[in-house]
């Protein structure tokens, strides 16, 4: 006890308070920051507050929704869209109708064939970056890296069908009982 008969805190304990309060004022600090960041409002919000003014990224956000609706149609729907696709692409090349043409070939249950076409279609995306929509590019840019993926798979599978043939055909050909 100290001289005026209460505790005297260590300087440990000083310390230790110090630093708390320390981190308590940083996490005020912070959550004053971000409630003033919400009271902004974003390019988005103001772009849509005009008439008639174009959100930005909304050519993209309308290709994603294309390509859920894609993956719900049926064989015979798909082939219809995919030529329906194929027809608009080679009549207008523009962006939205080049990743749209991709999109439509690349669906999962596409051909290696089809697949090709949608990476040949975006291919002139991947080259030139100017000239192309920001939002519409990255999208792109995606959609092929995906479609290059894909088709490295599937080329290491068909190696793998491959060993697993010559393997198949090694076996049948040595005789029972005996190893080669």
């Amino acid at each position: 006890m100290g001289e005026y008969g209460f505790l005297i805190p260590s300087r440990a304990y000083e310390r230790r308070c110090r630093k708390g309060i320390g981190v308590l004022l940083i996490c005020i600090a912070s959550v004053l920051a971000l409630a003033g960041c919400g009271s902004l409002r974003s390019p988005a919000a103001n772009s849509a507050a005009k008439p008639g003014a174009e959100r930005p990224g909304a050519d993209a956000i309308a290709m994603l929704h294309y390509f859920d609706t894609l993956r719900g149609l049926s064989g015979v729907e798909l082939e219809q869209e995919q030529d329906r696709q194929r027809k608009a692409y080679i009549k207008d090349k523009s962006d939205v109708r080049r990743i749209q043409y991709a999109m439509a070939m690349s669906v999962p249950s596409a051909s290696i064939a089809d697949r090709r076409l949608a990476l040949a279609a975006l291919e002139p995306m991947m080259k030139e970056t100017k000239g192309h929509d920001p939002d519409l590019r990255l999208l792109a840019l995606l959609l092929f890296s995906e479609q290059r993926r894909s088709d490295e798979l599937e080329k290491k599978l068909e190696a793998l069908k491959d060993i697993e043939r010559s393997l198949l055909q090694r076996d049948q050909g040595a005789a029972p009982g005996v190893k080669p």
